[in-house]
């Protein structure tokens, strides 16, 4: 199941870079990029290896990369079209402190226990259940013990396609099994029906998660 999911993420977003107006299915209009970075700099500010999760065209990883410009920055996604359009951007910002790396929609491909902070906007309310907890997983893998994962998603209990959302008791929950503590949940974030959670990586998982 978690295959073929992976297989229509892949097209979805592939097929989207490739439209002319690909950008009003990365953020909504009244939205600003300002806004979004706003969200998430403060709490990863003192962090020095730092991985955005489904960063797209990169629109959140370079102006973080400006201001944190000793931080090292890892963008990963899905989407090869959507990494041509960020690593194009990249170019023309002449920054030196940003990669941007392909994965196969669930994992992430970092070093156990090095970074610092993971933060991601607009992905998990496009992945259904199995991914969200397997990326849950993999963030604790790659954060060291006290490194802050901070992360957006839209609160329901509807699953049709992708739109996913998910209850903040389901999230904090999975995010516990990780190994994870809650720090701050923050309901109406730029959006009504978006809840932020901001998390810390205390231990290693309760459970096996298959994680190496």
């Amino acid at each position: 199941m978690m295959q073929d999911s992976v297989v229509r993420e892949y097209k979805y977003w592939n097929d989207i870079a490739k439209t002319v107006g690909y950008k009003k299915h990365i953020s909504d209009k009244h939205t600003s990029d300002s806004e979004c970075v706003d969200s998430i700099y403060s709490h990863i500010s003192r962090a020095k290896r730092v991985i955005e999760l489904g960063c797209g065209i990169g629109r959140l990883t370079i102006p973080l990369a400006k201001i944190m410009d000793k931080a090292k920055f890892t963008g990963i996604d899905i989407s090869d079209e959507m990494l041509n359009k960020a690593n194009n951007s990249l170019q023309a910002s002449n920054l030196n402190n940003v990669r941007f790396q392909q994965n196969n929609g669930r994992d992430i491909v970092y070093p156990r226990s090095t970074c610092d902070a993971i933060y991601s906007m607009t992905t998990f309310q496009h992945i259904p259940e199995a991914g969200v907890r397997h990326y849950i997983k993999q963030a604790a893998r790659a954060l060291r013990v006290g490194g802050i994962f901070r992360f957006q998603f839209a609160k329901g209990l509807d699953k049709i396609g992708f739109s996913q959302t998910y209850t903040l008791k389901e999230m904090s929950e999975w995010l516990e099994e990780a190994g994870f503590m809650v720090v701050e949940a923050e309901t109406g974030l730029i959006e009504d029906v978006w809840i932020w959670i901001t998390a810390k990586r205390l231990s290693e998982s309760r459970k096996n998660n298959g994680q190496n």
